[in-house]
């Protein structure tokens, strides 16, 4: 115990880091952790995580793609969903997280809230539960556009941490393809 159970940082580079222990929530090593950075990914991984924990049965509940869903969805991605198919809650969560799907994160904002500035009201108090106070998110599939909101290394150790929890989620984000059934026919999607 103690130092000699420190890591050697001495060749850690970068300028925004945490060294974070995901079994007890530990920093062990941090460089400027608290700075504002852009969120990038975060978002896509609090909608899984706020969907997941919201809807009991994700394997049953279908969610059928609307035109708003498209029309608020910035860049359509690999899993090229149109409106009017209909996918499970666990397939359009495979499609965030493994490919990196826009349209996925807006079906799955709606399924659960209803419109997005609900979900995004659920994402941002489950980041506050979860101890990360310098995240707010202002959407949910982490376009970036100008005057976006920001996190930290250290809010997103919290929330990464918390995604961790559910294996599940955490097989489905190591995935390098997923296949999904969508409106009763199989689509293969490829991790980006």
């Amino acid at each position: 115990d103690g130092e000699s159970d420190m890591p050697d940082v001495s060749d850690v580079t970068g300028s925004n880091i945490v060294i974070f222990n995901m079994d007890t929530g530990v920093t062990i090593f941090d460089r400027n952790a608290d700075e504002p950075v852009y969120l990038g990914f975060l978002p896509r991984l609090m909608t899984a995580l706020v969907a997941f924990e919201n809807i009991p049965d994700p394997d049953s509940r279908m969610v059928t793609i609307t035109s708003e869903m498209l029309r608020l969805t910035p860049q359509v991605s690999s899993a090229g969903l149109s409106q009017g198919e209909t996918l499970s809650v666990s397939d359009l969560i495979k499609c965030v997280l493994v490919g990196n799907s826009q349209e996925a994160c807006v079906a799955l904002a709606f399924e659960v809230a209803g419109n997005i500035s609900g979900f995004l009201a659920m994402m941002n108090d489950k980041a506050e539960q979860l101890g990360a106070y310098d995240t707010r998110f202002s959407n949910v599939h982490g376009y970036y556009s100008p005057g976006d909101a920001l996190s930290t290394v250290r809010d997103a150790a919290y929330i990464v941490r918390a995604f961790c929890e559910h294996e599940m989620l955490e097989s489905w984000a190591n995935l390098s393809y997923a296949d999904l059934t969508v409106s009763g026919r199989t689509r293969r999607i490829y991790a980006r």
